[in-house]
């Protein structure tokens, strides 16, 4: 994904400052090799999916997708996923009010 593109770019640029980024650290980023390599990895792991995706979003969490989840993901993304986490610590945001406006 290159961020150079008008739109792209001003949506990139929105989004960093939102959420305290820089814009030209992200650009940087996401146009290197590593990014592209990962773009692809996560296209294979896609199109492996089974049952295979019907749209897009499609929430998997541990290679598992039911429409009960999907329907948690789109009320509160966040809240799904600090549900399903299993580590020893739940990340600080699992216990932070959503401050950023989508």
């Amino acid at each position: 994904m290159l961020l150079d593109d008008g739109p792209v770019r001003d949506a990139a640029t929105k989004c960093s400052q939102q959420f305290g980024m820089n814009y030209q650290t992200l650009s940087i980023c996401i146009n290197s090799t590593a990014a592209n390599n990962w773009e692809h990895e996560f296209a294979v792991q896609t199109y492996a999916l089974n049952p295979t995706l019907q749209y897009v979003p499609w929430v998997t969490i541990g290679g598992v997708h039911t429409e009960d989840m999907e329907q948690k993901a789109e009320a509160d993304l966040r809240g799904l996923i600090c549900s399903y986490y299993q580590g020893p610590n739940k990340p600080p945001a699992c216990g932070m009010a959503m401050k950023i406006k989508v």
